[in-house]
């Protein structure tokens, strides 16, 4: 279970023990069987088969505590994720158990309703995953608990997994193409690369845009009293590498095509900022006087800014034009 006061806690190391620390898990483990309890409850009436709590392992080593009903003759089990409850209730005593307990319930039966009793195609041969699998590019260190069971690639710092499109009542989602589960296709992982790397930017094009461009649409977009002009700088080469749908977009380090395309825009070799898992950020190798400085802008960026489950990476790359590949700046 994530605990969101840690970097606090840890700031004054003398001022708790162990015991605190047992109090405040106990507390929050309590407050899961509050909410199991009502939940269950609740949900007399319909034909429950099984209700457990369950740990999801997220990108980046985030563990998130969710709420799984499965009804009989229903083939999916929706799951409500509790963690933004369990905060609340425990942050605040008062809060009411009941209202959420209410919640829970509504956002459950409306899951429930949105699942067609017939099978999904949930089939993993080969010649679906040609269709179907896709890449993500996520970083390395910080998810080697998500990869241990995980078909994966090293990639400098990063880690290619691969991703399983699916689609059930209408809703798409993907699903981790785990060991077992790419075990009977009996293909190299280097075929399953290539696979996967045309389904990703077949699925979901790339987008190559100027950066002061973006930024100018995020203002006009965020606020009715902000320019575009005085939040853009015509003067910033700089470029967004990204895909269309704006969601783990920095694969597009894996693009050749999209990397070439850049170095012509910019007219030069350049460093690549990992701005998130979503997107990219392409600087002119003579715009950048200090590297360590570069760095140590991006690693505060991702302690203060991005948040934990989009943090790509706290290094920086640079394209070589010559060598046609990413490197890693030590």
């Amino acid at each position: 279970m994530e605990v969101n006061v840690s970097h606090t806690l840890l700031s004054y190391p003398l001022l708790f023990s162990f015991d605190f620390f047992l109090k405040l898990f106990m507390e929050k483990e309590k407050i899961v069987n509050d909410i199991l309890a009502g939940v269950s409850e609740k949900l007399r009436d319909l034909d429950v088969e099984k209700i457990s709590v369950v740990n999801s392992i997220k990108n980046n080593g985030i563990s998130l505590t969710g709420l799984s009903v499965k009804i009989k003759n229903k083939v999916i089990a929706p799951c409500i994720y509790l963690d933004n409850y369990i905060n609340d209730l425990y942050r605040a005593p008062d809060h009411d158990l009941y209202s959420v307990v209410e919640d829970i319930d509504r956002a459950l039966r409306m899951a429930l309703n949105n699942i067609e009793d017939e099978e999904p195609d949930l089939t993993f041969d080969l010649n679906k995953a040609k269709k179907r699998v896709i890449i993500r590019l996520i970083n390395y260190e910080m998810n080697k608990e998500l990869l241990k069971d995980a078909i994966y690639i090293r990639f400098l710092d990063l880690a290619i997994t691969f991703r399983w499109l699916v689609e059930i009542s209408g809703n798409k989602g993907d699903i981790l193409v785990t060991k077992k589960l790419g075990a009977p296709w009996g293909i190299s992982i280097e075929e399953l690369y290539e696979i996967a790397l045309k389904n990703t930017f077949r699925y979901s094009t790339t987008v190559i845009t100027k950066l002061d461009s973006f930024i100018s649409s995020l203002c006009l977009n965020g606020s009715n009293q902000t320019s575009g002009n005085e939040c853009s700088n015509d003067l910033n080469p700089a470029l967004l590498l990204t895909n269309c749908d704006g969601f783990y977009g920095a694969v597009t380090l894996l693009n050749d095509k999209v990397l070439e395309d850049a170095y012509n825009r910019i007219g030069e070799d350049y460093y690549i900022i990992p701005s998130s898992v979503n997107e990219l950020i392409a600087v002119p190798g003579t715009f950048v006087e200090d590297e360590e400085e570069v760095k140590q802008l991006i690693k505060r960026v991702n302690e203060e800014v991005v948040p934990n489950g989009q943090i790509l990476s706290n290094s920086l790359y640079y394209y070589c034009h010559n060598e046609k590949q990413v490197s890693l700046k030590m």
